[in-house]
């Protein structure tokens, strides 16, 4: 893993999020295993708390999921391939 200050930068503006907010991010396929719906409850569970949290989830199938209710401030990506093996 290398931080990269440039794409740091440009992801969060194309995204909308402010570059002093603090990120929480998911990256999993879509799958039960996954648990997505305990990281959700703990996005609803922060951000009346903390507004500058962000959360983003990332993965194949996440774009495609019935997710029912996405908690404010909360990014769903879709499949991300742009990972740093």
């Amino acid at each position: 893993f290398k931080p990269d200050q440039d794409k740091r930068i440009q992801l969060r503006n194309e995204w909308g999020i402010p570059q002093d907010a603090q990120v929480i991010g998911m990256l999993a396929r879509y799958d039960p295993l996954k648990d997505f719906e305990t990281f959700l409850r703990a996005a609803r569970t922060l951000l009346p708390h903390k507004p500058d949290l962000y959360f983003i989830i990332a993965g194949t199938g996440t774009d495609q999921a019935k997710w029912g209710s996405i908690p404010p401030r909360c990014i769903i990506l879709g499949e991300w391939n742009d990972v740093p093996g």
